[in-house]
C-alpha cells in the first residue's frame, strides 16, 4: 500500500483518509463562545465543526480563531459562536494524497482540513497530523498503524 522509501514519499503516497481522525468533534452553531471553548478544552482538540439542525456542517471555529477574534479584540464569551466560526469549509476527500492536502491548506492558508468521502464528513486531518506522517514513518513500515480514533 505504501512505497517503502523515504519518508518524504508518504505524502505522495498516502490518502488522507488514512490519517484522518475519525470521529469528529462537532457542535450546534447556536452555542456560546465560551460553551464552544469548554467542549474544545474538553476534547482537547484545535477545532470544533459547528452543524446546523440537521448535523449538517455550516461552520469551523479554531484555536487561532478564538485568540484572533475573541481574546485579542476582548469580545464576550457570551457571543454565540456563529459570529466568529468560518464559513467557508474547505474539505479534501478521503482518496485525496496527503501532498493534495497539504497545497489546499497552504492555498487557503488553514490548518484544519475536512475529509469527505462520498459527500459525507469522513474525519479531520491537521497539518500536525501531516507532520506526524513523516516523523513517524520508521513506526509506519513495521506494521504499526498511524489512523488515529480518538
Amino acid at each position: 500500500m505504501l512505497l517503502k522509501g523515504g519518508s518524504d514519499r508518504l505524502l505522495f503516497t498516502t490518502p488522507v483518509g488514512e490519517i484522518a481522525t475519525r470521529n469528529v468533534v462537532t457542535a450546534p452553531r447556536e452555542l456560546t463562545i465560551r460553551e464552544a471553548a469548554e467542549i474544545m478544552s474538553a476534547g482537547r482538540v484545535s477545532y470544533l465543526v459547528l452543524v446546523d439542525e440537521t448535523g449538517h456542517p455550516v461552520g469551523i471555529v479554531t484555536d487561532r480563531d478564538l485568540r484572533d477574534k475573541v481574546v485579542a479584540t476582548n469580545r464576550d464569551v457570551g457571543d454565540k459562536i456563529s459570529g466568529i466560526m468560518s464559513s467557508m469549509l474547505v474539505t479534501t476527500d478521503a482518496q485525496d494524497f496527503c501532498f493534495e492536502s497539504l497545497l489546499r491548506m497552504i492555498r487557503h492558508n488553514i490548518h484544519h482540513i475536512i475529509v469527505v468521502e462520498k459527500g459525507q464528513m469522513k474525519g479531520m486531518i491537521t497539518n500536525d497530523d501531516l507532520i506526524m506522517l513523516q516523523v513517524l514513518h520508521p513506526f509506519r513500515s513495521s506494521g504499526r498503524s498511524m489512523v488515529r480514533t480518538p
